[in-house]
């Protein structure tokens, strides 16, 4: 059944009295990329998933907790010299979709798997819990997780992000103590996906995502009414005691 199809019926029942059992439809229905079936559940998030870590490392991901005493990814962010937004649209909305952002990678910091032994299958939402520090009072984090095909295409399947002054809620500013580690909580929304074997699996890391948000001017003030910044040396720690892990809800098999 397409999507409008469903929603016709669904609309007919509810609104037009139509008995045409669109009440008897399964509670969840998705649609799973990859192998592109539809699979029906009960409930949200479905049964049958588990949490699964996935560690940052030096330019790794891994099932494996870090052991290192000292780990630790850094890069400037200079609001005078954005990354740009590869494929247009406006991050964290459908229309994105999924597409190739190799190009832009030279300018992220990656954090990939090694290839898959066999294909995981990842249902509901996720979540990057990251251990990272700033030079600044405030900064921007901008995440894609990307599926990594065998020819090294890295497809972006889904994005979040974060205002550093924002990490315990939008109805609030709270700023950094530059050079103090802080575990940052970002949403990155919910799939239905299965990695393939021979796949990877890669989280991208950036501070900026230009044009569709505006430029972090780093300093703690308005961004948009900022006509000078600063450069944020911002540093992401991967590292026995700052863990810093994405939650994937993989299905049991």
């Amino acid at each position: 059944m397409g999507i409008n199809e469903f929603r016709k019926r669904w609309f007919d029942h509810y609104l037009n009295g139509e008995q045409n059992r669109a009440n008897e439809l399964p509670r969840v229905q998705l649609f799973v990329m990859g192998p592109n079936h539809w699979r029906n559940f009960d409930i949200w998030p479905p049964p049958g998933t588990k949490d699964t870590k996935m560690f940052l490392g030096d330019g790794s991901l891994s099932f494996d907790t870090p052991t290192e005493e000292s780990s630790s990814t850094s890069y400037d962010y200079d609001p005078f010299d954005p990354v740009p937004c590869y494929g247009g649209g406006r991050p964290g909305f459908d229309a994105l979709g999924p597409i190739d952002i190799t190009p832009g990678e030279d300018r992220m910091n990656v954090f990939t798997s090694e290839p898959l032994e066999k294909p995981i299958t990842v249902i509901g939402s996720m979540s990057l819990k990251m251990y990272a520090s700033s030079s600044a009072k405030d900064t921007d984090w901008f995440v894609m997780l990307t599926d990594v095909y065998p020819g090294g295409h890295s497809i972006r399947i889904r994005y979040g992000e974060l205002r550093a002054r924002h990490r315990y809620g939008l109805d609030r500013e709270v700023f950094m103590e530059p050079g103090q580690s802080y575990l940052f909580d970002i949403d990155l929304s919910a799939t239905a996906l299965e990695f393939a074997a021979g796949h990877r699996v890669r989280i991208a890391i950036i501070s900026s995502q230009f044009t569709p948000r505006e430029r972090n001017m780093n300093t703690g003030g308005v961004n948009k009414e900022e006509t000078s910044g600063i450069v944020a040396y911002n540093t992401i720690l991967h590292e026995r005691d700052h863990p810093s892990h994405i939650f994937l809800p993989v299905m049991e098999q």
